[in-house]
């Protein structure tokens, strides 16, 4: 179903009157061009704003569709949705360490290295392969797997965790939006709602791209 939208500036103001008295943890109906539901980890206002850089195309069917999902909510839907952020919050912080200590590792590998080419240089002709060889190094390569396998490995370990939260809340979210109970209560409160299955843009694609 295609709705029937106002100006840009209209659907705002009506977006924004809509989540009056509402903030984080709020259950939100269409986010995410691609997400039918979510739980606001910010206030509303930060969505509208960063709806308002969108290209002006999507902008008044994304705060059309924008709005508090005020019917009951699963509290199963709830807490895998709140998985979910943990998992993730976890997930970006280990990436950043990982990244980190990366920087940090391959910066004393190359150092290491540098000094080899500068002390072995003129005798060898910086021979890549007499270099790779040496046991300087050899040792400082161990040294740079050592201080960065456990960091990658604790954010491999928090991406799983977060893969597998996010399954689980789809699982729920689909189960939930297959009952008899919710498409009546949804048809009530968005009679308009362009959500296709998989977005509410017609044809999703890069064209469409919505964070």
């Amino acid at each position: 179903m295609t709705p029937k939208l106002g100006t840009i500036e209209e659907e705002r103001a009506a977006c924004e009157k809509r989540w009056q008295g509402f903030g984080v943890g709020a259950v939100a109906h269409c986010c995410y061009h691609d997400q039918h539901f979510t739980v606001l980890a910010d206030a509303p206002q930060v969505r509208i704003e960063e709806l308002a850089m969108k290209p002006s195309e999507q902008q008044a069917i994304l705060l059309h569709l924008f709005g508090p999902y005020m019917a009951t909510v699963p509290d199963a839907l709830r807490q895998a949705e709140n998985s979910c952020q943990r998992t993730y919050a976890e997930y970006h912080q280990a990436q950043e360490d990982w990244f980190q200590v990366l920087e940090q590792a391959g910066a004393v590998y190359k150092q290491t290295a540098k000094i080899c080419l500068n002390v072995w240089g003129s005798l060898w002709q910086v021979d890549p392969i007499r270099l790779l060889n040496s046991d300087a190094i050899k040792q400082a390569l161990v040294k740079f797997e050592q201080t960065v396998n456990p960091a990658e490995a604790a954010y491999q370990k928090t991406k799983n965790s977060w893969e597998q939260a996010t399954a689980s809340f789809r699982r729920i979210s689909e189960a939930w939006q297959a009952s008899e109970e919710f498409i009546a209560e949804h048809n009530q409160l968005f009679p308009d709602c362009a959500w296709n299955g998989e977005s509410i843009f017609p044809k999703a694609g890069d064209d469409y791209y919505d964070l």
